[in-house]
């Protein structure tokens, strides 16, 4: 297996989508209730400037997930598939994005995850609007889902 080396924070980037583990699991399993809106986004992220943005918190998440949800061989084939994919960018966090991380997360409402707070910190860092998830806290936020993900909401 051939990786691509990891990014760090600080490092400039035409990656404007910011991906979060609730659109990678639901892009993955079929049992998961916006799988079929995650699927459709495909289309609409193979039209797009550059890569999805991974925090390296979100790509732990993303494989623990899928590893309690559908075992160890599929968590492993979505870490391989992540790590050596074009479409994807793993990037490390620097302490700037892990700083202003535990500021959101301290502002937020108790169901907001830190997770979900270093994708917004990963966000704001290079301004991206849109975040590839489904969780409710982006939209409150001010963040946007893929365009084809909106219209089929």
């Amino acid at each position: 297996m051939t990786t691509k080396t990891t990014k760090h924070a600080d490092e400039p980037t035409a990656l404007t989508v910011i991906a979060d583990s609730s659109g990678l699991v639901s892009l993955v399993n079929p049992q998961d209730s916006n799988h079929q809106r995650a699927v459709r986004s495909q289309a609409w992220q193979k039209s797009m400037q550059g890569a999805i943005l991974v925090p390296d918190a979100v790509f732990t998440e993303t494989i623990n997930v899928l590893g309690k949800k559908m075992g160890h061989g599929v968590a492993l084939a979505v870490a391989e598939r992540i790590l050596t994919s074009d479409a994807f960018v793993v990037a490390e966090s620097a302490d700037e994005i892990r700083a202003r991380a535990v500021a959101l997360f301290r502002i937020q409402p108790g169901s907001v995850s830190l997770t979900d707070c270093v994708v917004m910190a990963y966000a704001e860092r290079y301004e991206a609007t849109t975040i590839f998830g489904f969780d409710e806290v982006f939209a409150r936020n001010g963040y946007q889902l893929p365009e084809p993900l909106a219209e089929a909401a």
